[in-house]
């Protein structure tokens, strides 16, 4: 693979593709076949199509277009692999296609050639604010734990400033002491789900640090503590 999976849609263009051909010559004495990362939305931004769903007819054809000619470059040239609808990476989810569309349209481009595509894609929503690991569970059909917790009314002083109830169970913990991998394990979100939270509460509560989210949850009565709870499957869809 000669290039990063935050693909360029400049790597297909000629005159990359000239560089792609200069190092396949001195791969192949070794066996090795060369394979570029493509990225999804190159018909837009080579092609001047105004779409790169990957059920558009025109769409189809310049990706066979654009594949017969990498070929005529790089006779033996291995295949394409594609980070798609992954960390702001474009895909065919954003054209409501599954990643069964767009993996199949390129390899319908490649199969004459026989060449290889490699379709990498995470199966949570970026646009869904979940736990990305429980959202694979979820869609894989299996039992997601979780904890099953009575409502925390959010306290005056925070509410009016916009905290939300999660929000306020973050700040609890953090003022506890506890570091965001804590929180998050607790809580059952991700780290970066926590990071979130606390960068909303910094701007919410106008504090400064950490250190001063913290000192204001001892310092105050109202912060919410979290009645007991009791860890529960629940496998619904």
């Amino acid at each position: 693979m000669l290039t990063n999976v935050n693909a360029d849609a400049r790597v297909v263009a000629p005159e990359f593709l000239l560089k792609v051909a200069a190092l396949a010559n001195v791969f192949r004495p070794y066996g090795i076949r060369v394979y570029l990362t493509a990225r999804f939305s190159a018909p837009i931004e080579l092609g001047d199509l105004a779409t790169a769903d990957p059920l558009d007819p025109a769409v189809r054809a310049w990706w066979r277009h654009k594949v017969d000619e990498i070929y005529r470059v790089v006779p033996d040239f291995g295949g394409f692999l594609v980070k798609a609808n992954s960390e702001g990476q474009p895909g065919p989810q954003d054209y409501k296609r599954t990643h069964a569309d767009g993996a199949n349209m390129l390899a319908e481009a490649l199969d004459p050639h026989d060449g290889v595509v490699m379709w990498r894609a995470f199966v949570y929503s970026n646009e869904v604010p979940t736990d990305r690991v429980r959202q694979a569970l979820r869609d894989a059909g299996g039992a997601v734990p979780r904890r099953r917790r009575a409502a925390v009314p959010v306290p005056p002083n925070l509410a009016k400033h916009g905290v939300t109830a999660r929000e306020a169970e973050v700040l609890r913990l953090i003022g506890q002491g506890l570091p965001n991998a804590e929180i998050a394990r607790q809580l059952y979100v991700s780290i970066r789900t926590v990071e979130a939270h606390a960068s909303s509460l910094l701007s919410k509560l106008n504090a400064r640090s950490r250190a001063e989210l913290i000192l204001r949850t001892r310092d105050s009565t109202d912060v919410p503590i979290r009645p007991g709870e009791e860890d529960v499957v629940d496998s619904s869809g």
